[in-house]
C-alpha cells in the first residue's frame, strides 16, 4: 500500500461499512480471514470489535495458520 493513503480511516469505514450491511441483512455474524504478515488489519479488527476463532473452511486444509475473526451481533 502507497504510505500517503495510510492511516486515513478508509479501511475502518469499510469494514463498518460491511458490518452495518450485514447487520442490516438479517446476518447474525461477519467472520472473516486475515494473515500475520497484516498487523495493521489485525490492530483494526479487535479495534472494530471483532473477535479470534478457530480457523475455518476453506482454510483449515490450504490456509492452516489463518486467523479468523468473527463479530457478532
Amino acid at each position: 500500500m502507497v504510505e500517503a493513503a495510510r492511516r486515513r480511516g478508509v479501511g475502518r469505514a469499510l469494514t463498518a461499512e460491511v458490518v452495518d450491511l450485514a447487520r442490516r441483512g438479517g446476518a447474525g455474524r461477519v467472520i472473516l480471514q486475515s494473515g500475520r504478515m497484516q498487523p495493521e488489519s489485525l490492530r483494526m479488527y479487535a479495534a472494530s470489535g471483532f473477535t479470534p476463532i478457530p480457523v475455518y473452511e476453506p482454510y483449515v486444509e490450504t490456509m492452516p495458520r489463518s486467523l479468523c475473526f468473527e463479530y457478532v451481533f
